[in-house]
């Protein structure tokens, strides 16, 4: 679950039973009451839902796509919950495990996201991307291994 800065919250989670499987979405205004209803972000075999919101209520879901390892992925939606472009792979090296991923924005027209993969010459890493969204998710940045002692420098 995010929130925005009027209290207005969204929730992203995992479902393989009643409603169908995949990543789906439901958003609340600040006094409680639906803003929009449950909204399939994306089919099949989808785990590890996450979301990230800007103060305006522009929201990022990312999530684990599996078919012969896992990819990373993610879709952007606006304040009212229209998609913004289609979904998105955030990983650019696809062998392997590409895990939990994690994603915050740095405004409304900047995000990050990072995850647990296996790149090349590191089996274990931390990776993070930039993005830009114009509306469309655009990458800032190549895979990034993060090192242990800091935050690797993202371009501005």
């Amino acid at each position: 679950m995010s929130t925005d800065a009027t209290g207005g919250f969204t929730f992203a989670y995992q479902e393989n039973g009643a409603i169908g499987r995949g990543i789906w979405r439901r958003g609340y205004n600040p006094d409680g009451t639906e803003k929009y209803g449950w909204t399939l972000v994306s089919t099949g075999t989808r785990t590890n839902a996450s979301i990230a919101m800007a103060a305006d209520g522009t929201h990022l879901i990312t999530w684990q796509q599996n078919s012969s390892g896992s990819d990373v992925f993610g879709r952007l939606y606006d304040s009212g919950g229209n998609a913004l472009g289609e979904a998105f792979a955030v990983n650019q090296t696809s062998s392997n495990e590409q895990t939990q991923a994690s994603a915050a924005f740095l405004d409304r027209q900047q995000f990050v996201v990072t995850w647990h993969g296996e790149g090349v010459g590191d089996t274990a890493g931390v990776f993070v991307r930039q993005f830009s969204q114009l509306p469309e998710a655009i990458l800032l940045s190549t895979d990034k291994d993060v090192d242990p002692s800091g935050i690797p420098e993202l371009p501005a």
